[in-house]
């Protein structure tokens, strides 16, 4: 759900750390276009309801992985599961499954009455609603990663400006969300 946020393709392990955004601006880069050299990557802003989602998110996961000591398998990497995960019960015992979009059309169909659809539907649903509402089609094109060579927003001659971006998408975005019933679990 958070990707959704964002404005995320489907990709692989999409839950970013917090600490990965500017505080301050409340924005962080997404590489969600292109390879592990991010040259393609785009500035999302997040809100403060969304913060605070994941936030909790990764105080929960942590606090189920603190109750399985001795269910699940130690002999991992510190950090592998610092950006959440499923739970799977296998042959051998209780296992988590990294994040993924598959793994999350999995956890879909699991779901009685819930009618499964691509992760990245979403992208289509909120371009729509926010050009509908009138937000700015500069700050759209760039909050959906869409723009032409020559447009980029970090460009060096780009007069982009990250705090302006910032404010237009908290004018845009976070009355959406409300509007569409969206708040932080605890």
């Amino acid at each position: 759900r958070r990707s959704s946020d964002l404005g995320c393709r489907a990709i692989r392990n999409p839950l970013m750390l917090l600490d990965e955004f500017d505080p301050v601006l409340c924005m962080g880069a997404l590489s969600d276009k292109d390879g592990d050299d991010r040259h393609m990557s785009r500035l999302v802003y997040m809100p403060a309801m969304l913060r605070r989602q994941i936030t909790n998110y990764f105080e929960h996961c942590s606090a189920i992985s603190r109750q399985l000591i001795g269910y699940l398998p130690q002999d991992e990497a510190p950090n592998r599961w610092a950006r959440g995960f499923f739970l799977w019960t296998s042959p051998s015992g209780l296992r988590r499954a990294e994040i993924t979009p598959s793994k999350i059309y999995e956890q879909m169909a699991l779901l009685p009455g819930y009618t499964t659809h691509r992760v990245n539907a979403y992208r289509k649903f909120i371009r729509t609603s926010l050009a509908e509402r009138g937000c700015p089609p500069e700050s759209l094109a760039t909050y959906m990663g869409h723009w032409l060579r020559g447009e980029e927003p970090q460009d060096t001659y780009s007069s982009f400006s990250p705090a302006v971006y910032a404010n237009v998408l908290e004018e845009w975005v976070t009355p959406l969300l409300r509007e569409l019933g969206w708040s932080a679990l605890s």
